[in-house]
């Protein structure tokens, strides 16, 4: 038979019983809940199929019922086993089932997506519990959004440099790159042998950063990283247990060069805790 024209935009009058059937095989709670969606200017009402999806178009199709008498006699006739029902009466006339096309983001998802992410960045930053920031940390976070600077933080061990990192990428709108303890040298490595060049993007962070060992070519990175910083207008936050003069003795191998990674590391703006 012929599919039913498909419906598109589906609204809350448009729903069928037969779409209603699909969703109640659905393992989502939400399936077959409604959820107001304005696009355009117009509000509508859509059901949702869950995992963050609303149904957006279905079509139906008509077939012929199954007899599950006729079903138990091929069963017999393969050599099957079957567990008989005894004799049912077969359902008279047409059954029709719906197909879902296309799905519209729920306006729940972007809330789980958030969620997601903030539970992510806890795990990546060690943070078992969002508190009150110090006023040092909170002076580190005003000169991070409200003067748009890039930050080195620094103190001793659990001091509180991961949480004002993660803060950091908490509020920051966008990409986030973030590399823990030897991870920056270990991309970098990865990436030296490949012929399109090392990608940067939105926010970097360089947490626990003096894991590395001092080397020329841990050196190389971090010159990399601030040139692909500085020519793109990117947000850089380091956070380590050296101040900024210890981060620059240690890994500024190349003298001749020493002047130029001091003047990148000097221009972040210094957070003690």
């Amino acid at each position: 038979m012929p599919a039913r024209e498909e419906i598109r935009l589906c609204r809350r009058s448009q729903v069928t019983p037969a779409l209603e059937d699909v969703l109640k095989t659905s393992a989502h709670a939400c399936a077959g809940t409604y959820q107001k969606v304005s696009d355009s200017g117009e509000e509508r009402e859509m059901i949702c199929y869950g995992a963050g999806l609303l149904v957006n178009s279905f079509h139906e199709t008509e077939h012929a019922p199954i007899d599950m008498n006729d079903m138990e006699s091929v069963a017999k006739s393969l050599g099957l086993e079957t567990q008989s029902t005894g004799k049912t009466q077969p359902q008279k006339g047409m059954q029709i089932l719906a197909h879902i096309d296309s799905f519209y983001p729920c306006p729940c998802r972007a809330e789980t997506v958030e969620r997601n992410e903030t539970d992510n960045l806890k795990s990546l930053f060690g943070v078992e519990k969002v508190h009150i920031p110090t006023e040092e940390q909170a002076a580190g976070l005003r000169e991070f959004t409200q003067n748009h600077r890039s930050l080195f933080v620094y103190g001793a061990p659990d001091s509180g440099k991961s949480f004002l990192a993660y803060l950091c990428a908490q509020v920051y709108k966008g990409r986030k790159q973030v590399f823990k303890n030897t991870q920056l040298s270990e991309f970098f490595r990865k990436h030296s042998h490949e012929i399109t060049p090392v990608n940067f993007s939105g926010l970097v962070i360089m947490d626990d950063i003096q894991e590395n060992l001092a080397s020329e070519f841990f050196q190389s990175c971090l010159f990399s990283a601030f040139d692909l910083v500085k020519q793109r207008r990117l947000k850089l936050v380091i956070a380590s247990n050296l101040t900024p003069t210890e981060f620059v003795e240690r890994y500024a191998i190349d003298e001749m060069r020493k002047p130029q990674f001091e003047n990148r590391v000097m221009k972040m703006a210094a957070v003690q805790l």
